[in-house]
């Protein structure tokens, strides 16, 4: 089982990635892509944070 430094540790990395893939989308395909993108990201976040409280 990983520690809590370690699980925020890759955390912030896989929450790093997912914003530099934004940036690039931004980046590329212009400011209506990437609002777009990280409009749903965070809402998908969100959503994940949200099914922590019904499992638990």
């Amino acid at each position: 089982m990983p520690s809590l430094g370690e699980a925020a540790r890759w955390s912030a990395a896989y929450v790093g990635v997912a914003l530099l893939f934004g940036g690039a989308v931004f980046w590329l395909g212009g400011p209506t892509m990437g609002t777009e993108y990280f409009a749903g990201y965070i809402t998908e976040k969100a959503l994940s944070v949200d099914n922590v409280f019904v499992f638990w």
